[in-house]
């Protein structure tokens, strides 16, 4: 904002050999843009022309910059921030935020920070990138004042819609494919979700079942991985895609928090 504002100090000197406050405020929401200023309006009652013309002048001038500026009726300026100046506005922040503020608030102290929180068997959405990149946020200023922090995530493997998925998964999956990523998997497993939850709400038979195979995965989370069902096919087919379903969920979510450059130290399933 403030470079906003002095790159237009200086241009409307260039231009006019006049100085004057430049005021900024939010844009119009409809505009797509960020701050808008009535200058070349202003300016328009000092040089007795068009604002509309003066604006066009500022924004040829303005060009030359790294600004994305547009013009609206009468001769507002509306300003864009482009990818390019918040990066170099965020570089510039961090150089000084580093050299100019320390802290030692969280020394000798260990935070437990828990956020994100997916569920196994569902897919991630807007709120898991909000939690996850406040979360991470919180977590770099504790340690930033000296604090030691432990970054947990806590997940339901266990419950409802893990039952709701299984019912689906039960009817859509045959044999457990080897060639999908871990996101195909999420993806083929919101298809099983949305196949069971319907089915839970629609009919009394299956929800019977899926009230009988909430318990059943319960007891093979419980159990483990290593569990003998060699005499009871059912439950061994439930624990095979069980654990392979928890499995691909979780580096699913790997995938995910990688690409926002966070890392858990602390995973605590429900089971």
């Amino acid at each position: 904002m403030e470079e906003i504002q002095n790159t237009l100090k200086k241009t409307i000197v260039e231009l006019y050999a006049v100085e004057m406050d430049v005021v900024l405020t939010p844009a119009p929401e409809n505009t797509g843009c960020d701050f808008a200023t009535n200058v070349a309006m202003l300016l328009a009652k000092t040089l007795k022309k068009n604002p509309m013309e003066i604006a066009e002048e500022i924004v040829r001038r303005l060009g030359e910059t790294d600004l994305e500026v547009e013009i609206a009726r009468p001769g507002f300026l509306n300003f864009k921030l482009s990818n390019k100046n918040l990066l170099k506005n965020i570089d510039k922040f961090e150089k000084d935020f580093t050299k100019n503020i320390s802290s030692d608030e969280y020394s000798g102290q260990t935070v437990i920070c828990e956020f994100s929180d997916p569920n196994p068997f569902k897919v991630l959405h807007v709120g898991h990138l909000y939690t996850s990149i406040v979360g991470e946020a919180i977590s770099r200023v504790i340690e930033y004042a000296g604090g030691k922090v432990v970054r947990a995530n806590f997940g339901g493997d266990i419950g409802l819609h893990v039952a709701r998925n299984m019912y689906g998964m039960l009817r859509k999956i045959k044999e457990i494919p080897t060639d999908l990523t871990p996101e195909k998997v999420a993806d083929l497993l919101a298809e099983c979700y949305v196949f069971g939850t319907r089915a839970d709400e629609d009919s009394a038979e299956a929800h019977a079942e899926i009230v009988k195979l909430n318990k059943m995965i319960f007891e093979i989370a419980e159990a483990g991985e290593d569990a003998d069902y060699s005499g009871d096919p059912e439950r061994a087919r439930v624990a095979e895609l069980y654990f392979w379903g928890r499995k691909n969920s979780y580096q699913y979510f790997e995938n995910f928090y990688k690409r926002l450059q966070v890392k858990f130290d602390k995973y605590y399933p429900e089971s």
